[in-house]
């Protein structure tokens, strides 16, 4: 729970941020999708991050989805424990819907949710079974104040910044 509110406590951040700075509410929004749209393109589960090219690898760093699925995938899986598979004396797999993530010479035969999040981060590049769950939220909780204080800067800025209404001659 503290991770999917960390993360959207920083995209909520950025929907203030872009309410703020623009005057047409519609800008603002669209800015808030495109943010939304590249933090999930650039998190490194849709695209590796080592294949996005530089100028746009930043965003993999300073956008919080990275950070979110990254933990909430962690904290779904790693307690997990999966049936036994049946795997033959080639090594392939008994059964055609059986699917097996981990080590198959296991003698228990049994995966368990490290298991499962290697196999799954040999895929998802943002995926491994690290315990990261403690540097996420912090991560997502710095970006939050620095995107505050780019708000609360642009507030500040645009405090004394009215129009003055001079009346009829």
């Amino acid at each position: 729970m503290l991770i999917y509110a960390s993360v959207m406590w920083v995209y909520e951040n950025f929907a203030l941020l872009f309410g703020l700075q623009f005057e047409n509410p519609l800008l603002g929004m669209m800015n808030y999708v495109s943010v939304w749209f590249s933090g999930f393109l650039f998190s490194g589960f849709l695209i590796p991050i080592n294949d996005i090219v530089w100028p746009f690898r930043i965003l993999a760093w300073i956008l919080p989805f990275r950070y979110g699925v990254r933990a909430s995938v962690y904290n779904e899986f790693i307690d997990t424990t999966w049936q036994e598979c049946e795997v033959d004396e080639e090594g392939s797999v008994c059964g055609v819907e059986e699917v097996c993530y981990g080590d198959r010479n296991n003698p228990t035969k049994r995966q368990d949710g490290a298991d499962v999040l290697d196999a799954l981060g040999d895929v998802f590049d943002v995926i491994s079974s690290d315990n990261t769950l403690v540097e996420d939220i912090l991560v997502c909780l710095a970006l939050g104040i620095a995107v505050k204080l780019l708000y609360s800067y642009s507030l500040y800025s645009g405090v004394g910044k009215t129009t003055n209404i001079v009346p009829k001659a």
